[in-house]
């Protein structure tokens, strides 16, 4: 966004462009479902998300280039809002499947394509960027975009530290996918359809109480007497205990163990995504712009989410056992697994230990 030279300002441009590859990926991705093509459904796939990341590294950078943290001071406020904004959107999301469910699961593709279209708009029209038609600005070349993958570790440490942290917070989280196969391997829930209703209850709950944590959370952290890292160190507390109470009941099941779980990962993300971006726009890179920046720390969190998963599942498979022709994963699976959120989650708190430019 740097280069764009629009009159509409940086940002805004980019977002209606990602907008509209997210809308092509995704009818795209409709049209092969319905013809039941696979290689059309993985290219459209593969646009789709190029386009929301391309609208998501935009309207980032939006936050950024609005607030004034010297002036103002209420950068945990506006982290907080988005926090609780990222809840609602998962939680509208789930609604959605719930009221969809009776429907073909194609027909949820135009809800997506409306809510982006929506949203687009919403972003497009509240914002009023600075004209870049007219300003002076150098070109931007090939080794431009290239040194935007990197930091400088001499002048913004301070930054590395943060996505590292972000890195490893969703390496934690990223674990509850496999909550479908706990509630049959450990819960025993034997139906799919009992394991979805079920599922689907605790993320409402979960989300609902993420999103009132996110923005009194985010409100505390600007006062100077507490700061982001005590948010993130509480947050990860209650992390730990959530994860803890998994492990507890992988050998000991009990309904209100797994009611009580996810009560605290709600509490304990919504603490955490409430000062995140906060934390972030406290400690900006000096050399790079708001949206450069904020799209190393958008991949870090990408990287979470992938990484969690994979050691996350191998874990589970080297656990597993076959009973009837159906595998399933043993309480040490699942206990391992959990053990490993426990690790990421200690990491984040020391990587966060080591940022100086805040408190």
């Amino acid at each position: 966004t740097w280069g764009c030279r629009s009159r509409f300002g940086r940002r805004r441009p980019f977002v209606v462009l990602g907008c509209a590859m997210s809308c092509a990926g995704f009818l795209a991705t409709w049209v092969a479902s319905r013809a039941k093509v696979q290689p059309w459904f993985v290219a459209g796939l593969f646009f789709l998300q190029i386009g929301l990341n391309i609208a998501y590294a935009s309207q980032a950078a939006l936050p950024a280039d609005l607030a004034v943290e010297s002036e103002e001071g209420k950068n945990g406020f506006i982290s907080g809002l988005i926090g609780a904004h990222s809840f609602c959107g998962s939680l509208v999301g789930i609604c959605s499947i719930v009221a969809a469910r009776d429907m073909p699961v194609q027909d949820e593709y135009i809800f997506y394509v409306s809510a982006l279209m929506v949203t687009g708009f919403i972003i497009c029209m509240s914002v009023t960027e600075e004209p870049m038609d007219k300003k002076e600005m150098q070109p931007l070349t090939w080794r431009d975009i290239g040194a935007s993958f990197g930091i400088d570790l001499e002048s913004d440490l301070d930054f590395f530290w943060v996505c590292v942290g972000r890195l490893c917070y969703y390496v934690s989280t990223s674990i509850t996918v496999f909550l479908y196969y706990f509630l049959r391997d450990i819960v025993g829930i034997a139906t799919e359809w009992e394991r979805r209703k079920i599922l689907c209850c605790l993320s409402i709950v979960t989300l609902l109480i993420g999103c009132i944590v996110a923005v009194p959370s985010g409100r505390v952290s600007d006062h100077v007497k507490v700061g982001r890292k005590r948010v993130i160190y509480s947050s990860a507390v209650m992390m730990i205990l959530c994860m803890a109470v998994y492990i507890t009941c992988c050998w000991e099941p009990r309904w209100w163990l797994l009611a009580a779980a996810c009560l605290i990962y709600g509490a304990g993300s919504g603490a955490y995504l409430s000062v995140d971006y906060a934390l972030a726009l406290d400690v900006l890179p000096k050399r790079k712009t708001s949206a450069e920046a904020l799209g190393l720390w958008g991949v870090a969190g990408f990287f979470g989410s992938m990484t969690g998963p994979m050691v996350g599942g191998a874990l589970l498979a080297a656990n597993s056992v076959t009973e009837s022709k159906v595998e399933g994963y043993t309480p040490l699976g699942y206990t391992l697994l959990m053990a490993f959120g426990i690790i990421a989650t200690v990491f984040e708190c020391v990587f966060t230990s080591l940022i100086k430019g805040t408190k």
